[in-house]
């Protein structure tokens, strides 16, 4: 056994058990003192330091005959903890360098990443200066989980960068969480990000407490940027912008009307209902969306919607806490990115069908006046002990009873006179898309368990709330799947039936699986019918899964969204666990089976610019016919048709105008309100 605690000792590879072992070690083979024989360099999950422990025994028989306990000697390892020590080429002499880095979650997480180049050789390395922030010193990089927002707080017409986050590690489960502010000295076309103010806002003097998540938007109606700074504790803090359009100066009103969404608050602000002001979305650590409309004035500006918005989940099997940090990208139909833990960031549409007002559908397959008289015409033939049955909908049926894109959150069951008939062991439901009807046996693939227990129906309908809500996909067939196991043998228990137009219910065969001991969830197919029980779904219209992005950008993704390069599409910039932030132009989506002809590009003036607010434009190509006006932000402002003028007013500032073609091709211009 080799401990970096208690020393050096001799190395001795056996499967016992040695009293003296402790939470963990890092360790790095290597020579370092230019004889035949490995030493090691050693990294305690308790300290911050490197032990080097030299080899004097022999090649087939190490034995660590001295050490050093602060390595290297003159430039020791420092860092907060558990270091691990890793011997690679970095500068590409052929000669590896020594690195070390953390090797613990919840430790140092800046300048944390340590490099000793070797002006020695591989078996007699000699360390040069050291780095003590390789690559780190090159990036962004706010400590942990990081959280940006774009926004043009110094009104010059291009966007600046503000990052909240976890923050700087100061002592073991303690972090600094500030704000940084980083102003674009570059162009609307050519953004550069420079460093301007470490605690905007001094928000980490007012110790809002951990993971800041800022967001930004005019609520007071003044035209400048307001900001709303979600926390980890899950409420939020609005600070009130009293400066003016070109020198921001924020002040603290303190907690946002007592909002709490649970813990990891990460808010948005933005039109989503499209009556023109700004509303409220929230991200929390569970993977909901929390929904506030904006339907008065400041301090009680926000009305809570739904707390559990559009049946978002950002939850995964990996990562029972979804993370959910929305941004919003404005179009022809709205669309979220949300960033999440395991997931990336998924992209979701059909908001417009979402915020039409119908919150909740119940779609009915009822009418059916006869009430089952066999076990294999009910799903709960419960004179028998075990029993399975599947029934089927298809995507026509589900369409014309109202069913669209959704989640299914209650089933109910249309059930004959019955007394007091159950089954004693409960019931377990499932359900599945499939893309055929005609099958003449059960489905057993990707089957979702969406409800299991004991439950005490009634004549008439019984609504079953589902323990987890199935979405259905709008395009597919639906199959549910009821099954029971060693019942009582009580009776069948009657439902009204319906005929449909093919075999919709299928039913198991009892024979031979009728034993205490068989699991009616797996009992074979033993026919089909084309009676099926009067059945309901409450329906919960949710937004489509449009597109997943950036899976390899790490965990706990932040997106900012916003037009960096006035080109007309939306780029992102990310942040993600490691504090660290990523950068993805947006671009147009080119079908590459199509050949391109390059054409001469579009130019476009618009007059007057600057404008007081009334203007119009001429392009060189008849094919551009309206104008699209957005935010900096990317909010679709309104449009304008070819020698018409605007008919809609615009506070001032600077807007994009985007002109676009039938066959996609953009000219993107600037446009100035006075």
């Amino acid at each position: 056994t080799l401990n970096g605690c208690a020393g050096v000792q001799k190395l001795e590879f056996t499967q016992k058990t040695s009293g003296g072992m402790h939470a963990g070690s890092s360790l790095l083979v290597l020579n370092l003192n230019g004889d035949s024989l490995q030493d090691v360099l050693i990294g305690d999950v308790s300290f911050t330091n490197l032990v080097a422990a030299y080899n004097g025994g022999h090649i087939d028989s190490a034995f660590m005959v001295a050490k050093d306990t602060l390595y290297p000697v003159a430039q020791p390892t420092a860092i907060e903890y558990f270091p691990a020590a890793f011997y690679e080429d970095i500068n590409f002499d052929n000669v590896p360098d020594l690195m070390v880095s953390p090797n613990l979650n919840g430790s140092q997480n800046t300048k944390n990443n340590w490099l000793y180049p070797n002006n020695g050789t591989v078996n007699n390395p000699s360390w040069g200066s050291i780095d003590s922030a390789f690559l780190v010193s090159e990036m962004l990089d706010i400590g942990s989980a990081a959280k940006p927002t774009l926004v043009d707080i110094d009104f010059d017409g291009d966007l600046d960068l503000v990052v909240g986050g976890k923050g700087l590690y100061t002592a073991p489960s303690t972090y600094k969480s500030r704000m940084f502010l980083y102003t674009n000295t570059g162009t609307n076309t050519s953004p550069i990000f420079t460093l301007t103010d470490t605690d905007l806002a001094n928000a980490g003097y007012n110790n809002l407490g951990e993971s800041l998540s800022p967001t930004f938007g005019d609520l007071d109606g003044d035209y400048d940027p307001d900001m709303i700074v979600g926390t980890e504790t899950g409420q939020l803090f609005y600070y009130e912008n009293t400066g003016n359009f070109t020198a921001h100066s924020y002040t603290y009103r303190g907690s946002l009307q007592s909002i709490d969404v649970g813990n990891f608050a990460a808010p948005t602000l933005g039109d989503i209902d499209g009556d023109g002001d700004l509303d409220l979305l929230v991200g929390n650590e569970i993977g909901t969306i929390a929904f506030y409309e904006f339907t008065g004035t400041l301090p009680n500006a926000f009305t809570l919607v739904d707390a559990a918005w559009a049946g978002i989940d950002m939850t995964s099997p990996q990562a029972p806490d979804g993370y959910s940090a929305p941004a919003i990208v404005y179009g022809s139909d709205t669309t979220l990115l949300i960033g999440s833990e395991s997931l990336g960031v998924v992209q979701k549409d059909s908001l417009r069908t979402i915020m039409s007002g119908v919150t909740a559908l119940d779609v009915v397959f009822g009418g059916g006046t006869t009430t089952s008289s066999t076990r294999e015409a009910t799903p709960f033939g419960g004179s028998k002990r075990n029993g399975r049955t599947q029934i089927v909908f298809s995507k026509d049926e589900l369409t014309s009873a109202g069913g669209i894109y959704g989640q299914l959150k209650t089933i109910g069951f249309e059930l004959g006179t019955n007394a007091s008939l159950y089954l004693t062991q409960g019931f377990d439901i499932k359900m599945t898309h499939v893309t055929d009807t005609t099958q003449t046996t059960f489905i057993t693939q990707n089957l979702q368990s969406v409800y299991s227990g004991i439950r005490v129906m009634t004549t008439g309908w019984n609504d079953i709330p589902l323990d987890v809500p199935f979405t259905w996909n709008g395009t597919d067939h639906l199959l549910v799947e009821i099954c029971f196991s060693k019942h009582a043998q009580t009776g069948d228990i009657p439902v009204k039936l319906q005929t449909t137009s093919f075999a919709s219910m299928r039913y198991g065969d009892i024979t031979g699986w009728n034993g205490i001991t068989n699991d009616g969830c797996q009992m074979p197919y033993g026919g089909r019918s084309t009676q099926r029980p009067n059945m309901r779904f409450n329906l919960r219209p949710t937004l489509r899964n449009a597109d997943t992005h950036f899976l390899a950008s790490g965990a706990r993704l932040h997106p900012a969204v916003g037009d960096l390069n006035a080109d007309g599409y939306p780029d992102v910039i990310l942040g993600n666990m490691s504090g660290g932030l990523h950068y993805f132009q947006g671009k147009a989506f080119s079908d590459i089976a199509i050949e391109e002809i390059p054409t001469a590009p579009v130019k476009c003036l618009i007059y007057p610019n600057p404008t007081q607010g009334i203007f119009q434009f001429e392009c060189t190509d008849n094919r551009v016919t309206v104008a699209h006006i957005y935010s900096l932000e990317g909010r679709l402002l309104g449009a304008i048709p070819a020698g018409g003028r605007n008919e809609f007013a615009l506070a001032s500032g600077m807007y994009l105008v985007v002109f676009e073609m039938e066959n996609g091709e953009r000219n993107v211009e600037r446009l100035i309100v006075q």
